[in-house]
């Protein structure tokens, strides 16, 4: 993580890449909120050293994470791209698992726990993304700038 956000901050001073935006939106504000209050726990623990190791790296993890999708969604294109991956990823995972329950039996309390194996290890997890990802979709029908047969597609 240390590597990719020294590569993210070179990059950001070579090409001038950076948006300033990044640091008012809310969920950088409270992922600044959560490190700040990291902090003032850690000089206050038990074991500062293991506090203050443990703020780095997840200091590390978020900035990189943050500024690493600030650039890669810059572009329309590239988030268009992911969303599409990811939609057909789970489309396939869905699919997968209606799979898995309907032979084992669709009321199977037992086999609802692991029909969704490999790709999740737990029902929670998996129904998790579902509830993500499908407000999402929805949302996305109804848009109006966003043609009938793209609406066709999503709905599938």
């Amino acid at each position: 993580m240390f590597i990719l956000l020294l590569f993210i901050l070179i990059k950001t001073i070579q090409g001038g890449i950076f948006n300033s935006k990044i640091f008012k939106h809310p969920i950088s504000i409270a992922v600044f909120v959560y490190l700040g209050w990291m902090l003032i726990t850690s000089l206050s623990s038990s074991m500062p050293l293991v506090s203050f190791k443990h703020f780095i790296g997840t200091m590390l993890v978020y900035f990189s994470l943050i500024f690493s999708s600030d650039i890669a969604f810059q572009k329309s294109k590239v988030y268009l791209l992911v969303f599409r991956s990811l939609r057909s990823i789970i489309r396939f995972v869905i699919f997968f698992s209606i799979n898995n329950q309907l032979n084992f039996g669709l009321f199977d309390r037992k086999a609802a726990h692991f029909v969704m194996k490999p790709f999740y290890n737990d029902h929670t997890s998996y129904g998790a993304v579902l509830a993500m990802f499908i407000p999402v979709l929805t949302g996305l029908l109804f848009l109006k700038k966003i043609k009938i047969h793209l609406k066709i597609v999503i709905a599938y």
